[in-house]
This record gives structure tokens, sequence and C-alpha cells, in this order.
């Protein structure tokens, strides 16, 4: 299942806000030079041959690379689904090769996708109850949905979510910058709602480049006027519009896994994200490889807990 952190227009977007891209395997790899010494490197989404020989090899590929350029650590996120019947011997291998299991991770093991052929009438009825009464009650409120290229908006809406929510948010140029590069070529959506001219939520969407899957990526609503429900008609109409625009999926791009203590944090964003009706997949989780030895006993200290 493609993911757009393995898109090359995300790579680009990667380059340009300060990390190294490379290949390997057939995925890009992100790095970066650390201060004093070092590099750490992330590979997410890292689609794993099928062949299990092929496999070690695709490891061995990574452990070079890994080591050319002095990385302290990687991170790596199979693209692969905890029920897949190779999930198990993936995981097996790579604890196999010295990876450990990130317990602690933030990275988004678990999502739910909404299958965007089917009808609007099926859409509508695979709403949760609650979530199709505030959908009413946003009309009756006056909020209005409409797109816009206003990024400098978008990104004031979600710093005032970040503030309010308590968590450390993105920086203005790596918002804008991903939003400049997947609006020349077509693949991103950029919505606001409002209430009396007021835009009080706003939702930032990208498409993959064969127009499959469209990606919740930015999210915000104003301080003020919440009870008017407009977070939920925006993402109502931005559900029907990457239909429209012809995508297959809507992907929330990331919801509450109870495996991992610190995903805790995402609980009111799933009860949310869960009243559209979408389908969760469960991913096999992240790896950490240390290439440094006080580190790889920090690694395995918090694998056991």
């Amino acid at each position: 299942m493609a993911d757009i952190r393995q898109d090359p227009l995300w790579a680009q977007y990667m380059q340009e806000t300060g990390w190294n891209v490379s290949k390997v395997s057939g995925n890009y790899a992100y790095w970066k030079r650390l201060p004093f010494y070092g590099t750490r490197f992330r590979i997410p989404r890292f689609s794993f041959p099928n062949d299990p020989s092929l496999i070690t090899i695709a490891l061995e590929e990574i452990d070079a690379l890994a080591k050319k350029h002095r990385a302290l650590f990687i991170k790596i996120t199979p693209n692969i689904l905890l029920d897949d019947p190779y999930s198990m011997p993936i995981d097996q291998l790579l604890l196999k090769q010295g990876y450990k299991k990130d317990f602690a991770t933030n990275t988004i093991s678990k999502t739910s996708v909404i299958n965007l052929r089917l009808n609007e009438k099926t859409l509508s009825k695979n709403l949760h109850l609650k979530t199709r009464q505030h959908i009413k009650r946003a009309k009756k409120n006056g909020v209005e949905v409409y797109e816009s290229n206003d990024i400098d908006l978008c990104y004031s809406l979600y710093t005032e979510t970040s503030r309010r929510h308590g968590f450390r948010g993105e920086s203005y140029h790596a918002i804008r910058t991903r939003y400049k590069l997947f609006q020349k070529e077509k693949r991103v959506l950029l919505l606001f709602a409002s209430v009396r001219d007021k835009p009080v939520a706003t939702l930032l969407l990208l498409g993959d480049r064969k127009k499959h899957t469209v990606f919740s990526n930015v999210a915000g609503t104003s301080d003020t006027q919440r009870n008017m429900k407009a977070n939920h008609l925006l993402l109502w109409k931005s559900i029907l519009l990457a239909k429209k625009r012809g995508y297959h999926r809507f992907d929330f791009d990331g919801i509450e896994d109870k495996r991992f203590r610190n995903h805790k944090l995402w609980e009111n964003a799933t009860f949310f994200k869960n009243g559209f009706g979408g389908d969760e997949l469960t991913f096999l989780g992240s790896y950490i490889k240390s290439y440094h030895p006080i580190l790889t006993l920090f690694f395995a200290l918090v694998s056991k807990r």
C-alpha cells in the first residue's frame, strides 16, 4: 500500500527542509547530521520484498548506508499490516539483525481509511449517529466550507490548536514548503470552515501521485466557536470533495494505537475520526537499531519496558 512519505514529492520536501535523501532497496531513506557527531536515519513505510532472502539483502543494504554516513541510530517502519502473513517473519528478521521494537514511537502505526468508491448515500450511512447530528448542527449554525490557497491562515489555525492541546507543532517553513510543492502538482486540497465569514477550522489534504489516496495532513480549529461543530462539516465536505476529484481512498493518516503508551495523546482525535466510519488498519510498528554502544544499551532497556 503506497504511503505519502515514500513519494518523490515528499522526498523533495524533506530535502528542502534540511534532510538528506538516499535510495535503498527502492525506498527513500531520510538522514540528518547531528551537531557533534554522526547522523540519524529514518525510513518510513519501508516496502520489503516478499522473498525472505531478499529481505536479508535489503537489511544489509540499509546497514551499509547507515555505516557509510556514520549513523548513530536508524528507525525503520515497515510498510506491512500486522495481519499480513509476512509481518511475523519480517519482525523476526529485524530482531535477528539487531533491531529493537520502538515502544515509545510517535510514528503512525495505525490509521483509518474510508473507501471513496462507495456512493455518497452509503458514505453518509456509515457515519456514526453523533457525527451525523454534529454535521446537521453545523449546517444549522450557518457554517460554510470553502477552498482557498491561504496557507498562512491554515498555519494560524493549526498553531492555535497546538497551543490549546499542548503539543509541539510543525514549523511554518515545513508546512508552507510541503503545501507549495504539492500545489504545483495539483495534489493538494486546502479547505476552511467559517461562521459569519470568520474562519474557524482548516484541513490540508495531500494526494498521492497516482491519485488513489488522499491523506489528511494538517488540521486546526479556532479557540473560539468550537461548539459550532464546524470541524465535523469541514471533514465531511472534504471527504466528498476528494471523492469528486477522483480519489479512491481517504486516509486519516493516524489514529491511536493502544500498543504504544504515548499514543494516548491521540485519543480525542481518534474518537473524532472514527465517527466517519472508516476501516482501521494496523501496521507492524517501528524498529530502531543503534550503531553506538551506549545507545544500543539504552534502546535495549527501553524495549523491555
